[in-house]
């Protein structure tokens, strides 16, 4: 067991987490704390141009359109809480997320539109900085996350970054055959071992 005095920790992100994770992790890794031993990223948009206009796309409308009318309530709630709160200078509501970013998010965090901050957000940019051991796990058949993004003639991976790539597991799905583990909930073993090997 490690002594509680030298703490160890995992960080551990999903998707969007996952790109902040790798983000965090290699754009100033001197101020990473030494306690952390150890981080995964499960289908992290590591391009977040590229993810956005992979969502964009006509087999993805459904969900695009669903998730940014998720993101307005959300958003809208948040008001009736916080009065006070950045407002969109634009009263037409967006449609998709890459007109929420437009019309909300880049805007309050300070960039021009959608564009410049998915380029200053995406966290390929920053892997080959990082220090820390970390694993990327992402699959082949992800239909939001193109695994183009992953190639390695895109991102230069250092050392201590693991891609672990699946032909299946879509996004965030990994379920895998009954075998050998406790149950057919690949991922979660996954981190369970990545985790035990680290600290």
């Amino acid at each position: 067991a490690a002594d509680s005095s030298d703490p160890h920790v995992a960080l551990f992100g999903v998707s969007l987490s996952g790109n902040v994770l790798l983000k965090y992790l290699g754009e100033a890794p001197d101020r990473v704390p030494a306690a952390v031993r150890c981080a995964i990223s499960v289908n992290p948009p590591i391009d977040l141009v590229m993810g956005c206009e992979s969502i964009a796309s006509r087999a993805n409308r459904i969900y695009d359109r669903y998730f940014t009318g998720i993101l307005v309530k959300h958003l809208e709630a948040w008001w009736q809480v916080r009065p006070d709160a950045v407002r969109p200078a634009e009263t037409t509501r967006p449609r998709t997320l890459r007109q929420f970013d437009d019309w909300f998010t880049a805007p309050a965090i300070g960039y021009r539109d959608a564009l410049e901050y998915y380029r200053h957000s995406s966290a390929a940019q920053f892997i080959p900085a990082i220090r820390v051991p970390t694993t990327i796990i992402t699959s082949r058949d992800d239909p939001f996350v193109p695994f183009e993004m992953f190639a390695a003639d895109r991102v230069a991976y250092p050392d201590c970054v693991q891609l672990l790539a699946t032909d299946q597991g879509g996004h965030v799905g990994f379920i895998g055959q009954t075998g050998d583990d406790p149950d057919n909930r690949w991922l979660d073993w996954r981190v369970v071992e990545i985790i035990d090997s680290r600290l």
